[in-house]
């Protein structure tokens, strides 16, 4: 990242002080706050100018502030959402989990997939003014004996290491403490029902389903995870009672079949792209991925972006080395998708790894542009998540919840992680407190 003159450098330090020195309490919520001299990214570029803040809000120039802050040309970015995330599940974690997003810049997620059981103890928190804003798919619908039950069965037994996963198949088949909880299984078209209802009556924000590479449903094994997931022809019954009570609709695909199955139904989310991940040697998961079960066509392509469905992109893929044959697919997916509209969103899919260190590392490749990741996390992905909510914008009528950067992020993804100042709904939230090695 580009250094900052030591002059700026002190001046942004100045500005946070001041941010935290003036928290706003319950008697202050009609103060109205002027904040000037920022750079303000517009979804195209940044625009020199300044922001007026009443009630949490945007407001227009036609009121007087009561107080001014001088953002002394820092660049000024919408939080970054996070649309695939396991963590918010359950009070023992939550806290430090928000606060440690909060603290990289993401303000928004989506759980796909969490124990309703924790979440109902928490929840009354996810739009809280210092914590993460969360909506939920809580426990996910799949097939018998098939992903996410082998994770959470695990974890009832207090088992935490492959090599312990896998020498306890066989209890970690056997155990329910987590069904009708974490995860649903259907096998027919009576427990496709009975379970979309339970589900639903526990109000989740969208309802996810897992297709494991459907079009061979019927050749799934006992000793492997990779084949599995609900029975494809149970998945309209799903779709329409979802629709029916008014929910989206979140697609887990892991082939081409599963792609042309949420096509059908016309999903609203396609939590992660087919193949994305390298999983040759993945053990209970191995899966011999070929193009011909991973490559998209150009009529899927624009059937995804045709029904307006969202597609996930794994950051916490991006952070580590990918395989060859999974980055080339992932590279020619995405081309046909961009090429015909699709609108990409940005999960982290992955505990304690915020998404803007996978967004830092693809910046320093050749598939997307800086602008291209910092819309897709900092505009689209919020929408997504809350798409009856003013996210993702910075004019007058949008919540006033904006990152100021010391660096330009066009320039350099890295100033993601270069945080001045968070204000959350016109509150500035307090700096994270320093980490131990």
């Amino acid at each position: 990242m580009k250094s900052l003159h030591m002059k700026a450098f002190l001046g942004l330090s100045a500005l946070a002080m001041s941010l935290v020195s003036h928290p706003l309490r319950a008697d202050d919520h009609d103060e109205v706050v002027a904040y000037e001299n920022g750079q303000w990214f517009n979804g195209e570029i940044f625009v020199s100018g300044r922001r007026v803040v009443q009630r949490g809000v945007f407001v227009g120039e036609g009121v007087e502030p009561d107080r001014v802050v001088d953002l002394q040309g820092a660049f000024i970015v919408p939080p970054l959402g996070d649309a695939h995330t396991h963590e918010y599940d359950g009070p023992w974690t939550f806290q430090a989990q928000s606060d440690a997003q909060l603290a990289a810049g993401t303000f928004y997620a989506m759980t796909m997939t969490a124990p309703g059981s924790g979440v109902a103890q928490i929840r009354h928190q996810f739009e809280d003014v210092d914590t993460v804003d969360i909506a939920t798919s809580l426990g996910g619908i799949t097939g018998p004996e098939s992903h996410p039950a082998e994770v959470y069965e695990a974890l009832a037994l207090r088992i935490y290491d492959e090599e312990q996963r896998t020498a306890r198949q066989d209890e970690i088949r056997e155990g329910t403490r987590y069904q009708d909880d974490a995860y649903y299984e259907v096998s027919d078209e009576d427990s496709a029902r009975s379970a979309v209802t339970k589900l639903l009556r526990a109000n989740p924000d969208v309802v996810k389903v897992f297709l494991r590479h459907s079009a061979q449903y019927d050749e799934r094994v006992p000793d492997n995870w990779a084949i599995g997931g609900i029975d494809p022809d149970l998945l309209p019954i799903i779709a329409e009672r979802t629709r029916q009570y008014g929910r989206r609709l979140a697609i887990a695909a892991s082939d081409l079949s599963d792609v042309d199955a949420a096509i059908a139904v016309e999903a609203d989310i396609l939590t992660h792209l087919p193949c994305y991940q390298d999983t040759k040697d993945a053990s209970f998961y191995s899966y011999p991925a070929t193009d011909e079960n991973c490559l998209l066509s150009a009529e899927q392509a624009q059937a995804i972006a045709s029904s307006g469905m969202a597609v996930t992109l794994i950051a916490s893929e991006f952070a580590k080395g990918q395989d060859e044959d999974v980055r080339r697919r992932l590279e020619a997916n995405v081309q046909l998708l961009r090429d015909a509209g699709a609108t990409f969103v940005i999960g982290s899919n992955a505990y304690g790894s915020p998404v803007v260190t996978g967004l830092v590392a693809e910046g320093d490749r050749s598939l997307f542009s800086n602008f291209e990741l910092l819309r897709m996390a900092s505009i689209d992905t919020p929408r997504v998540i809350f798409p009856n909510r003013a996210v993702g914008c910075l004019d007058t009528g949008c919540e006033a919840s904006f990152l100021i950067l010391s660096g330009n992020p066009l320039e350099d993804l890295a100033a993601l992680e270069a945080i001045s100042g968070r204000i959350k709904r016109g509150t500035p939230l307090p700096d994270p407190e320093p980490t131990t090695e």
